[in-house]
């Protein structure tokens, strides 16, 4: 603020020099003493170096003066300066005199007033003596400035810059730039430009919100941001960071240093409260810990949990995701001491009254996963899994346990060429609740259709093999221990198969023969066996077409091809030993005597949408007939399984499959999911399941956004016959605020008695995910995975 006040006195003497000589000197030595204090304060960067893009400058009215040998002008009536770099011109268009490119502005500057303050030369533009050149300049400019620098829109009430220097001094100012097309503003009170890569700033507010008002803001007391000449990345350190929705501050935190202040760690927060819970706040924090693409690691973001539950204790999860030039990877953990807030500091031994849902117990997990591209084409996944209790996932992770695989602890390595492969497996299982067969460890080779000869009637004969060595365990639930948990046995398994191809009149014929040994360290009754299988039969296909011109704009069918697909599966086997008579692991232990015809029938109708080639109607059908099983014939018949998919139109679409029982007569199975998208903001969706035994379910599911700034989804699930018709109910509605959601989710659960509101915060540039709509507690936690 110094060096822009004296600058301002010094343009107030300049400017008022029109009285008697004697006045003037007076002034004349008031100004060199201001003027010397603004050389002293503004140091090494006042020194004006020779500059290779002249200044220009375009102005109303002007007053010159001298000082120290320098021109000093003041210019009044609208001010207009500018560089501009003229483009090297490649040697190839000089010789083909083609048109030059235009010179390019590289910085501009609009104010009311400005002092230049010059040496050297002036060279008038245009004949017109207010347009001229200057080699290098100080500028101070006030009144409504506006400065134009490379990607930058800077906006402030009084400016200093050096052009020999690239760097200034700006007041009240409000800074523009962009980052992945997404505009930032930055307001600060002082602002300083120590070069094009290093701009410092006090007392800022930063947002991506265009209102002069921003909906939410960052409060920064001191921000520095930094960009790499290398990588062109930017790098911001701030100190005492509030954030603020509207006028109200949510969060604080004394110190953020990362990339950008796009990388705010703050990513979700989720404000609610649920009878199994209580009164809870979610908070999802995260950002970027390393990136550097020549690197070993080249990149790697961390990611923290901190939760609270009225009735459920603290929550804290620690994660980190990272990724290599030959490998990829994440880490996540979560603790909570799973007490009621009011017995914080009590034992934890005491058991949980009828109405707690708390365990009164430390209840974590450990969850890895690494995949590693190792050299001559090796792979290596790695997956560690530890949960301490059953229940931990669904309580607190919902949507990970009850829709993605069961989690394993295994290192499984391989190597792919050609038709040939090579596995090797080492396994274990760290959660007593879960039951699984572990490997310590197992190998496998296989070999897939090796071709032995080709005939002279077009066919041709194949071998194939599959061989395992494993140290095979059993482990059960601790809860639910069968007799031969614990058991463990050395495998060694070797399956030949060869089959000969051949088409005869359009129909294909796959004879094929088995043979497979296996040895057993252990058996039921505690000695070695080795058993023997074959098996033989024989597959055959064919295709059946036809061509339909048949058009229909509200299907959108443009022609039909149908294409009818029979297949026939014969199987005989036959094995030395009973599978009563191993210890049960997993299906190489479950082979027995067998015969088996199988029926499947694939029809299949193909038209054109948008000029390619799609699947309107599929219908899969496989039935199993087993002459040797006990009964009648409907006793001998597997279940028919039917599998649907019907593109309706390309905004609906029909998924489905059932499983018919013969012997019960009745469906075993049955589910159907109906989705729809009329219009770009609309999705419907109608899922219904039925299982033997158990009720129908239906859940509907709408969403649509409104416009760019509200949105809602809502669904249901029914359950006709039960005890709760309505089982559950989800409503939320959203709000954008230009970059930021703000979602309200009401939910209810009629099966667990619970009901819940919550209120979660999306920030959509400070991290991924903010496009999707938030259903329960934990399913943000997601959204970055």
């Amino acid at each position: 603020m110094k060096n822009i006040f004296f600058v301002f006195v010094l343009l107030t003497f300049v400017y008022g020099q029109q009285q008697s000589i004697a006045q003037d000197l007076q002034k004349k030595s008031k100004q060199t003493k201001k003027t010397d204090r603004l050389v002293e304060l503004l140091g090494e960067r006042a020194s004006i170096n020779p500059e290779k893009l002249p200044l220009n400058m375009d102005f109303g009215a002007v007053e010159m003066q001298e000082y120290r040998g320098k021109n000093v002008w003041i210019l009044t009536e609208g001010v207009h300066l500018w560089q501009k770099e003229k483009p090297q011109q490649p040697q190839q268009k000089i010789q083909q005199k083609q048109k030059p490119e235009k010179d390019k502005t590289v910085l501009e500057l609009y104010s009311e007033t400005a002092v230049i303050w010059f040496p050297g030369k002036i060279t008038p533009v245009g004949g017109d003596d207010k347009k001229v050149q200057v080699k290098n300049a100080l500028i101070y400019a006030e009144g409504n400035v506006h400065f134009f620098w490379g990607n930058k829109t800077l906006r402030s009430e009084a400016m200093f810059f050096d052009t020999s220097k690239q760097t200034g001094v700006l007041t009240k100012s409000v800074v523009r730039g962009t980052r992945e097309n997404t505009p930032l503003f930055l307001r600060a009170s002082k602002l300083r430009i120590h070069s094009k890569n290093h701009i410092e700033a006090d007392e800022a507010d930063v947002s991506t919100c265009q209102f002069g008002e921003p909906h939410y803001h960052f409060s920064v007391n001191h921000l520095e941001m930094y960009k790499d000449k290398n990588n062109n990345d930017s790098y911001v350190v701030s100190e005492h960071n509030t954030l603020y929705a509207q006028n109200t501050p949510i969060f604080y935190i004394p110190h953020i240093a990362g990339r950008s202040l796009e990388d705010f760690p703050l990513r979700n927060v989720n404000v609610g409260s649920a009878s199994r819970f209580g009164t809870h706040v979610l908070t999802l924090w995260g950002g970027e810990l390393y990136n550097n693409k020549q690197g070993v690691i080249q990149q790697m973001n961390w990611d923290l949990n901190l939760d609270v539950y009225q009735e459920r204790g603290f929550g804290v999860g620690p994660g980190f995701t990272y990724e290599g030039d030959a490998y990829l990877g994440f880490f996540k953990a979560y603790f909570v001491h799973d007490q009621p807030l009011e017995q914080l500091g009590t034992t934890l031994d005491g058991d949980p009254l009828d109405e707690e849902e708390a365990t009164f117990e430390f209840l974590h997990r450990f969850y890895w996963q690494h995949r590693h591209n190792l050299p001559n084409d090796w792979y290596l996944d790695i997956e560690l899994s530890r949960i301490s209790d059953e229940e931990l996932l669904f309580d607190f992770f919902e949507v990970e346990a009850r829709e993605e695989k069961e989690q394993e602890t295994y290192a499984h390595l391989k190597k792919v060429w050609k038709n040939q492969g090579v596995t090797f497996l080492a396994s274990a299982n760290l959660n007593d609740f879960q039951n699984q067969i572990v490997f310590l460890p197992r190998g496998t080779y296989r070999l897939i259709k090796q071709p032995l000869f080709l005939d002279k009637w077009g066919g041709a004969m194949y071998y194939s093999t599959d061989v395992e060595l494993a140290n095979v365990r059993r482990e059960d639930d601790e809860e639910n221990r069968s007799e031969f948990d614990g058991e463990r046995i050395v495998r060694f398994d070797w399956l030949h198969t060869i089959n000969y191809k051949i088409s005869v009149g359009g129909i294909q014929f796959v004879p094929f023969i088995e043979g497979r040994s296996t040895y057993f360290e252990k058996s039921i009754d505690n000695f070695n066996e080795t058993r023997g299988v074959f098996s033989t039969g024989l597959e055959t296909s064919t295709n059946f077409y036809r061509l339909f011109y048949v058009s229909n704009s509200l299907l959108d069918i443009n022609q039909l091809l149908h294409v009818f697909t029979p297949q026939v599966r014969y199987e005989f086997l036959r094995t030395s030993i009973d599978s009563d008579e191993l210890i049960p692991f997993n299906a190489v232990e479950e082979v027995d005597d067998l015969q088996q015809v199988t029926l499947r029938l694939i029809n299949r109708f193909r038209t054109v949408r948008d000029g390619l080639s799609d699947d309107f109607f599929l219908l899969e059908l496989e039935l199993s007939y087993l002459p040797e099983e006990n009964g009648g014939f409907r006793d001998q018949l597997s279940n028919l399984e039917i599998d649907i998919v019907w593109n309706i139109r390309r905004d609906l679409r029909l998924i489905g499959n059932a499983e018919y029982n013969f012997q019960e007569d009745g469906l075993d199975l049955l589910s159907s999911t109906l989705i729809s998208q009329p219009l770009d903001n609309l999705f419907l969706s109608l899922d219904c399941r039925y299982q033997r035994d158990q009720n129908f379910i239906a859940t509907y599911r709408i969403r649509n956004d409104f416009n760019e700034k509200w949105g809602f989804e809502f669904s249901q699930q029914l359950e006709p016959g039960g005890d709760a018709f309505l089982r559950e109910s989800n409503f939320t509605i959203r709000r954008i605020f230009h970059r930021f959601a703000f979602d309200v989710s009401i939910e209810f659960d009629n099966v667990d008695n619970e009901a819940g509101v919550s209120f979660s915060i999306l920030p959509m540039d400070f991290g991924s995910g903010g496009g999707q709509f938030v259903r329960n507690r934990r399913d943000f936690t997601n959204i970055y995975r």
